[in-house]
C-alpha cells in the first residue's frame, strides 16, 4: 500500500460494516496473525479487559485455524483489501503490535514498516519490545513499548486517555517520521530539518483528500 492510502485513515472515515457490530473501544492489529505473534499475550490482555475488544485483521499463515484464539471480545476479520484498510484502523481506538520479543530478527525491517504505517493513519501504536521499532520509534516517546499483559493493558489505557490530546501528538509523530525519513535519506537543509518528510506527507494527504472526493463523487452514500 502507498503512504496516501494509510493517510486516508487521519480523515473521516465511513464505519465498516463488518467492524459496526463490534463494540469499543477496539484494539486493533494489522498483518498476519502468524508465529511471530505472542497470541498468549493478546489472549490475556482480552481475559484482562474484557470491555476492550480486540480486532485481528490479517489472513492466518502457519497456523492452524484452532490456534488462532477465540473469546467473545476477540474479533478476527477476513484479509482485507488494500481500499479497506483505512475505513478499518480509522475506526480503531489504538492499534497494537503484540510480537513476540524473539521474532525480532525475523522481522527485520517489517515491523518497522508496519509501525511507521500505523502512525502515518494516524493511530496511537502500542507494541512489544522489538528492537527496531524501539530504535525507531520508541525512544521518540511515539510508541509505546510494553511487554508482558500487565505493561500491555497499562500502555493501551495509557493511549486511550491520551486520545484527548490527538492534535500534539500527531504533531511529534510527524517530527519523528521526518526524523526517520531525513536518517534513512542522507543531510537535508540546516534551516529546513524534516522537509522531506513534511512534504511527503503533505503529498499523501493531499492525494487521500483527491481519492475520497473522487469516491464521494462516484458513491454520494460515502
Amino acid at each position: 500500500m502507498q503512504a496516501a492510502q494509510f493517510a486516508l485513515a487521519r480523515l473521516p472515515c465511513p464505519v465498516p460494516l463488518d467492524q459496526l457490530r463490534i463494540p469499543g473501544p477496539r484494539i486493533g492489529y494489522l498483518g498476519a496473525i502468524d508465529p511471530l505473534l505472542d497470541l498468549d499475550l493478546i489472549v490475556e490482555v482480552a481475559r484482562r479487559r474484557p470491555d476492550w475488544h480486540l480486532v485481528l485483521a490479517g489472513p492466518i499463515a502457519g497456523l492452524a485455524r484452532w490456534q488462532v484464539p477465540t473469546r467473545p471480545n476477540i474479533h478476527r476479520l477476513a484479509c482485507l483489501r488494500a481500499s479497506q484498510v483505512p475505513e478499518h484502523v480509522s475506526d480503531w481506538d489504538v492499534a497494537i503490535l503484540p510480537f513476540k520479543r524473539t521474532a525480532g530478527e525475523a522481522m527485520g525491517a517489517l515491523a518497522v514498516s508496519r509501525a511507521r504505517e500505523l502512525l502515518v493513519a494516524g493511530r496511537p501504536v502500542v507494541a512489544t519490545s522489538v528492537p527496531r521499532i524501539v530504535q525507531s520509534f520508541g525512544r521518540a516517546g511515539v510508541v509505546r513499548i510494553a511487554d508482558g499483559p500487565s505493561e500491555m493493558v497499562g500502555a493501551i489505557e495509557d493511549a486511550l486517555a491520551g486520545r484527548r490530546e490527538r492534535g500534539e501528538w500527531l504533531a511529534r509523530v510527524d517530527s519523528a517520521l521526518a526524523a526517520q525519513a531525513s536518517s534513512l535519506e542522507g543531510p537535508e537543509p540546516r534551516d529546513h530539518p524534516g522537509q522531506r518528510l513534511a512534504v511527503s506527507l503533505g503529498v499523501a494527504l493531499a492525494a487521500a483528500l483527491r481519492i475520497q472526493r473522487i469516491r464521494r463523487r462516484a458513491d454520494p452514500r460515502t
